[in-house]
């Protein structure tokens, strides 16, 4: 019986870790993902101003 306890225990213990793993994996992954949201719209804001810039110039 003692053994059977001592797994429970572990296992509690590796099962609390992957948690707190897959939490801050988590955490990092909407950190990326915010990011990559700002740098589309600063892509986005220079499209525009590129597309402006030509337009101004007759390039376009």
């Amino acid at each position: 019986m003692p053994d059977d306890k001592q797994y429970v225990s572990f296992d509690r213990l590796v099962s609390q870790k992957l948690s707190e793993q897959l939490a801050d994996a988590n955490r990092q992954i909407a950190t990326l993902a915010a990011m990559c949201d700002i740098k589309d719209a600063q892509i986005a804001e220079l499209r525009s101003q590129l597309e402006n810039k030509d337009d101004g110039n007759g390039n376009a």
